[in-house]
């Protein structure tokens, strides 16, 4: 398989946790875009440029997520800051590193 181009279209998987993840690439100019908007005076505000690619490219949730009153989380964008850190950063490295449409996690569906 060569090259996959990006497509605000696309749809891809992956298991984190036992949670399945749907997100979609960012394309390289939406990723401009953010870090311009959270830079000022030179510096760049990384947790908030990393929570808006989240917020764009995660697309939803299928698995066991729940709120801390035991009952299922559906899924919403503003509730991706709220996952652990760990999930937030194996999610940031499938969308930034997954370049070429397919990574050792991820099953496109």
């Amino acid at each position: 398989m060569g090259i996959r181009l990006i497509s605000k279209e696309e749809r891809l998987s992956c298991k984190i946790e036992g949670v399945t993840f749907f997100y979609r690439r960012p394309l390289p100019t939406e990723i401009q875009e953010i870090t311009d908007k959270h830079t000022s005076r030179g510096n760049t505000d990384s947790e908030a440029v990393g929570n808006e690619i989240m917020q764009r490219c995660i697309l939803g949730w299928e698995g066991p997520i729940t709120m801390g009153d035991g009952k299922d989380a559906e899924f919403h964008p503003d509730r991706l800051t709220f996952l652990p850190p760990k999930v937030q950063m194996g999610l940031a490295g499938v969308i930034t590193e997954n370049v070429d449409g397919k990574h050792t996690n991820v099953d496109p569906i």
